[in-house]
């Protein structure tokens, strides 16, 4: 079947139908408008669709506010944005977005968008990710943050001290290989515990620390 669009918004449905990940074709997905919506399964890998470049989860909100804790969205290679939605997902503990190349940039997440729960963000092999948003460094209730394989990530924003995590325990980047600087802010949060830097060629220097800028528990 060569469905390319699939819109199931404003529809009563509870749980989205594994099958939806079946069509080969699929390019958007929209389950906007929602409100019975409670549970986005996880997908066996031959199910994913290889094409699907846009989902919209926006003004689903009893997934809002629903029990889900975890979600991945992994191998969809024609992916190009996620809706600013899924933020707003106020059990969430753990994001990942894995093997998605052509997903370019998230988008800045407004304050009243932002997650009080999210614990673990995990970025990977998205190759052409350019930029994350200032505002991930604001999310009250992060403690992991993994950056990893994303080839075209250049740098990461500077924020202001009182806009920052006070949570953040743990920051992987790893293999991306075209970051050149991270912000000076980092060795400021108080919380961090582990800093790995590994595989970041053109990352050719560190600030220099001051005093009132080091960490205490960085280890």
């Amino acid at each position: 079947m060569d469905i390319i669009e699939l819109q199931l918004d404003g529809t009563g449905i509870k749980t989205r139908p594994e099958s939806v990940w079946k069509l080969r074709c699929l390019k958007y997905l929209d389950l906007n408008d929602c409100p019975n919506l409670e549970k986005l399964q996880e997908i066996s890998d031959d199910c994913k669709s290889s094409s699907l470049e846009e989902l919209d989860i926006s003004g689903c909100t009893r997934l809002k506010s629903s029990s889900l804790k975890q979600l991945g969205i992994s191998g969809c290679t024609r992916l190009k944005s996620i809706s600013e939605s899924i933020w707003k997902m106020s059990s969430l503990k753990m994001l990942t977005l894995n093997g998605c190349p052509n997903l370019e940039k998230l988008h800045e997440i407004s304050d009243d968008c932002m997650s009080s729960s999210l614990e673990e963000l995990d970025i990977s092999d998205c190759t052409r990710l350019k930029s994350i948003p200032e505002s991930i460094w604001k999310m009250s209730s992060l403690i992991n943050l993994t950056l990893s394989d994303c080839p075209n990530l250049e740098k990461l924003q500077e924020i202001l001290d009182d806009c920052m995590s006070s949570s953040l325990e743990e920051l992987d980047i790893s293999a991306c290989t075209r970051l050149k600087s991270i912000p000076e802010i980092i060795w400021k949060m108080s919380s961090l515990k582990r800093l790995t830097l590994n595989d970041c060629p053109n990352l050719e220097k560190l600030q220099e620390i001051s005093d009132d800028s080091k960490s205490s528990s960085l280890e």
